[in-house]
Parts: C-alpha cells; structure tokens; sequence
C-alpha cells in the first residue's frame, strides 16, 4: 500500500474512535448517570416560569448540529493544545488574553441578537411558554366573566334631577 492509503485508513481510524467516544458520551448523559447535586442549569430547569424557557433553549440546542460541532472541536481542541501547554504554558496564556481582548473589541453578541438565529430561537422560547399554559382553566375564566351579566347597582332615591327632569324643567 501507499503512503497516502496508509494516513487515509488511519485518520478514518481516528474519525471512527472518535465517533464511537461521541456516541458513549450520549448514551451515558442519556442514562442520567450523573451525581450528586443537580447543576444550577438543572436547578433553574426546576423554577416554574423559567424552568419552560431553560426546556426551549435545551430542545433548541439539542435539535440544531451544533452539539457536535461543538464536541468535534472540544476534541480536536484538547487533542492539538495539550502539548503545547505543557510545552509553552505561558504563550498559551498570551493567546488566549489576545482572543479575549480580541472577542472584547469585536463584540459579536450585538450581531447575534440581531440575527435570524436568535429570532428563531426566541420564537421557539415563546411557543414553548405558550404550550405550558393551561388553556382549559384560561377559557373557563373567560366565560365565566362573559356568562355572567354586571349587576346593576340600584338606584337611590335622590333629589338630584335626572337627565330626563333636566330636559322638562326651565
């Protein structure tokens, strides 16, 4: 076999390992395995109103392709800084204060909340919100108000003129 051949079979080697590692991951955060203290991100899942808006943003997350992007490259992050920080731990240090100064100048959340990204998300917290609402009890509410006619308030006797003695006096 060739040279090339030889990396090709070995990087799909890796893609397969990796994969695989992906997959155990899920399956364990799936099974709950977790313990201890729920996380704060679990604790605010537990508040009533908020707990519908951190269940969206979950779903969201969770339907887009982004968890894996985001694991490939926590991956390939580890796997390409690690001997660089044990080698030259201080210039690790130096780069990552220039991508937060960097971050700082550039301020990409402004355009984030402009995007069509964010509108989607925001629709998805607001239709989550909204399904979490006891219709039945809402409706009840209103036809109860609309069933039942305002009482009048009697009418005292008084010897103030009324509208009607206004026009006929004078």
């Amino acid at each position: 076999m060739s040279d090339a051949v030889v990396r090709l079979d070995a990087s799909r080697e890796r893609l397969r390992a990796a994969m695989r590692d992906m997959r155990g991951r899920r399956i364990a955060a799936s099974a709950g395995d977790r313990t201890g203290a729920p996380s704060w991100w679990e604790a605010l899942e537990g508040t009533p109103l908020l707990g519908s808006v951190v269940q969206g943003v979950r779903s969201a997350w969770q339907g887009s392709p982004m968890p894996t992007v985001v694991r490939l490259a926590e991956d390939a992050g580890n796997e390409a800084l690690r001997p660089t920080a044990a080698q030259h731990p201080l210039a690790l240090v130096g780069v990552a204060m220039a991508g937060g100064a960097l971050l700082y100048w550039a301020r990409p959340w402004r355009t984030l909340l402009r995007s069509a990204l964010f509108a989607g998300v925001v629709s998805q917290l607001t239709a989550r919100m909204v399904s979490q609402i006891p219709l039945a009890s809402v409706f009840d509410a209103i036809q109860s108000l609309v069933a039942r006619p305002p009482a009048a308030a009697p009418r005292e006797a008084s010897n103030e003129p009324t509208q009607e003695g206004l026009r006929h006096s004078g």
